[in-house]
Formats: C-alpha cells, structure tokens, sequence
C-alpha cells in the first residue's frame, strides 16, 4: 500500500501520504489518475489491474 501511496505522490499528488492505510486521500488520488488517464476499466477509486498497469508506464 506505501508503494502505492509514494507512487501517487511522486506523480504529483502530494496531498498522499505513505501511512500504509487505503485512506479517502489515497482513493481520491486513485480515481484523479483514472479520470486524468481515461481508465474505466477499473471501478472508480479501486487500484485494479488497469490503474496498476497505466501508474507503471
């Protein structure tokens, strides 16, 4: 979850923090990347395999 969290951060969402917890800041930084990025592949918020895929390109 913290490889999660610090990934988001370093994209620029600073408002993540590393605290190990799938807090409302980590799925609000979720589903901006899902918007920003156009992935509807996953359900809003939730780091499935498509929101993975696109964070590790």
């Amino acid at each position: 979850m913290t490889d999660l969290q610090r990934l988001l951060f370093a994209q620029g969402f600073t408002y993540v923090s590393p605290t190990g917890v799938y807090d409302d800041a980590t799925v609000r930084g979720v589903t901006q990347i899902q918007r920003d990025r156009g992935i509807t592949c996953d359900p809003t918020g939730v780091y499935g395999p498509c929101t993975r895929a696109a964070l590790a390109s």
